[in-house]
């Protein structure tokens, strides 16, 4: 009897040990997969990690399917070292990519020899887009050995002592420097905020917001009150759209993961937020790009010929917000040509009289063009539609070439450009046909005329030696 109880005893106590043993390490394997969790959503949120217990490879192949923040979070890395290895300062610098650089660090990093704080500023030089800001830090930043990117909080960095960075899209937006040491420690600056507000207009419909490409950010900041409260779009924010076009991000901040337009809404804490949004098909630089509708078309506007003042009453409402129909610019412009052309010096004595500035310049070379985008300018310019290669496929999907018929002498409006230089991003007046107009891209709303993509080598020998009527906003804008 008394064997069978120790026997009993022993198996009791095996048994406990066992139990004891399966709940250890189940606890210890949860604990590595909620510490592997965490760690990747620091790495994936907030491109942070202090030790680095690996060695990842040197280079590794550049996928373009896939955005630059994903390819980070895939490798397990912070979205900076990508950055910084690789000297990129806006999506541009991708473009001829096959593959990315990998950077290296010591085992077991620690916060050794770092600084107590790093503190930056700003001079900030207006309030209404395009917004220059100029960025200043004591620090010697090439001479005391680390690395360093400034990161103007839109997915556009600096390698710079001292960098300047216009902001042509309204929002707000924290810029910060960041510094990695040699053992890959980093150390973040004090954020600035830095609000870039559009022109007050009597415009009351959804917004319309753009993605210079995939992989930007769309910031929806301070868009939604609840008692006094600012809503926060965080990882329960509810998204509508179709197409899917955006997908969480952080905090207030989505990001682009496919081309094309869409009407989106952000539903949280029983509110909503909805926009019209176009991400290009190509990275892409705009000049600045209200959020009000500022598209005009000549559609049933009295004649055949009012290209120019439908681009004119365009540039009028993107420069100053004034919302002039096309039927008023053509009748303060009057009938200066029996066939009913306007000239530029009709459309600049008129931006004149509604007190937007402009130039006529001389154009000799596509840079001529692309310094006035970058300079946050516009352009009107006349040439033959005809060059432009026609659409192919689906004209509610497909942003490129001529969607009418029409070959003749014609205003457009240059809005913008594709950073590998191959096609002008413009508003084109035509209605997408002249009977009804009815056709939209997939957003519901926004007429095909918006946002083509013509080519550059087809255009550029049209308007070569020509000129052009360059617009900018107001100086005195605040």
């Amino acid at each position: 009897m008394a064997k069978i109880l120790k026997n009993k005893k022993v198996l009791t106590i095996t048994i406990i040990l066992l139990i004891g043993g399966a709940l250890f390490c189940f606890l210890k394997v949860s604990q590595i997969t909620m510490s592997s969790a965490f760690d990747q959503f620091n790495l994936y949120y907030f491109g942070l990690k202090v030790n680095r217990n690996f060695k990842p490879p040197l280079k590794v192949p550049y996928q373009k399917d896939k955005t630059l923040q994903e390819i980070a979070f895939e490798l397990g890395l912070p979205l900076y070292d990508l950055i910084i290895e690789n000297k990129i300062t806006d999506p541009g610098d991708l473009i001829n990519k096959t593959e990315l650089k990998i950077p290296h660090y010591l085992e077991n990093t620690n916060r050794n020899d770092v600084f107590t704080e790093i503190l930056i500023r700003a001079e900030i030089e207006r309030k209404i887009a395009p917004v220059k800001v100029k960025l200043f830090t004591d620090l010697d930043l090439n001479k005391i050995g680390f690395r360093f990117v400034w990161d103007f909080g839109n997915n556009r960095y600096s390698f710079e002592q001292n960098p300047e960075h216009i902001y042509h899209i309204p929002g707000i937006y924290h810029p910060k420097l960041v510094v990695i040491w040699p053992n890959g420690y980093y150390q973040f600056s004090n954020e600035l905020t830095v609000k870039v507000k559009d022109i007050n207009t009597d415009y009351d419909g959804l917004p319309f917001l753009v993605a210079e490409g995939i992989g930007d950010y769309i910031f929806v900041n301070n868009r939604l009150q609840v008692k006094d409260q600012f809503v926060i779009f965080d990882e329960k924010t509810e998204i509508i759209q179709n197409p899917p076009l955006l997908r969480y991000y952080k905090h207030d901040c989505f990001l682009a993961v496919a081309q094309g337009f869409s009407k989106v809404t952000l539903r949280r804490l029983g509110q909503e937020f909805s926009f019209y949004l176009f991400v290009t098909p190509l990275p892409a630089r705009f000049s600045v790009e209200p959020e009000y509708d500022w598209y005009k078309t000549q559609f049933n506007t009295g004649m055949y010929g009012n290209c120019g003042p439908a681009s004119n009453a365009s540039a009028i409402k993107w420069a100053s917000g004034e919302d002039l129909t096309v039927e008023q610019v053509r009748a303060e412009n009057g009938m200066p040509y029996a066939n009913g052309a306007v000239d530029y010096n009709n459309l600049q004595e008129q931006l004149k009289n509604h007190g937007v500035e402009s130039q006529i310049r001389k154009i000799e070379c596509l840079d001529d063009i692309t310094k006035v985008i970058d300079e946050c300018g516009i352009i009107i310019v006349s040439f033959n539609c005809g060059v432009v290669t026609p659409t192919k496929g689906d004209k509610k999907t497909n942003y490129f070439g001529r969607y009418y018929p029409d070959e003749t002498g014609h205003y457009i409006l240059i809005k913008g450009y594709t950073l590998d230089r191959k096609y002008f991003i413009v508003y084109d007046p035509i209605p997408g046909e002249w009977e009804k107009n009815e056709i939209r891209y997939l957003d519901g709303v926004s007429m095909i005329g918006r946002n083509r993509f013509f080519s550059i080598t087809e255009v550029m020998p049209s308007i070569k030696g020509r000129n052009m009527v360059v617009i900018f906003r107001q100086k005195d804008l605040n």
